[in-house]
């Protein structure tokens, strides 16, 4: 499944604010955080921390 917050690139801009404007400043570009840079999102998307596995 691809992540939905980088749609698979493993990448995201960096978004800065500009003082008290609502004008951003997109950075250098970073690892999603959501998918850790594989572009492959988790198996539960978000809804609980850690998959359920069998046996456990």
């Amino acid at each position: 499944m691809r992540c939905e917050r980088c749609e698979g690139t493993g990448k995201i801009a960096e978004i800065k604010r500009l003082g008290n404007s609502d004008e951003v400043a997109q950075g250098p570009w970073v690892p999603c955080p959501d998918c850790n840079g594989s572009g492959i999102g988790h198996c539960c998307d978000g809804l609980q921390a850690q998959c359920d596995k069998p046996g456990a």
